[in-house]
């Protein structure tokens, strides 16, 4: 994201910025860390994602329930997804 000299960034595009950020992180963390470019969540991070279906894995371009559907990253909160990359970080 280029920004102009003198322009304030508007909030949207703080939190668009940050979204990518946060997106870049989990891809990086699963290259390092994964095997078969995917990392199993633990109890903490297994998000409910539909009805009685929650998250199992986390791959590099979306996130696997339970019952093997995929689904992107923004089916999740922006407080899940930056609590996902902590996790990720944090391995």
């Amino acid at each position: 994201m280029k920004i102009i000299k003198n322009k304030t960034m508007t909030y949207t595009e703080k939190l668009e910025s940050l979204y990518e950020a946060v997106r870049l992180s989990i891809i990086k963390n699963i290259r390092l860390k994964g095997s078969d470019n995917t990392i199993k969540v633990d109890d903490e991070r297994s998000f409910n994602i539909q009805g009685g279906r929650w998250l199992e894995k986390v791959s590099e371009d979306e996130l696997i329930d339970n019952e093997g559907y995929s689904y992107s990253y923004s089916v999740l909160s922006y407080e899940d997804l930056c609590n996902l990359a902590d996790y990720l970080e944090s391995l």
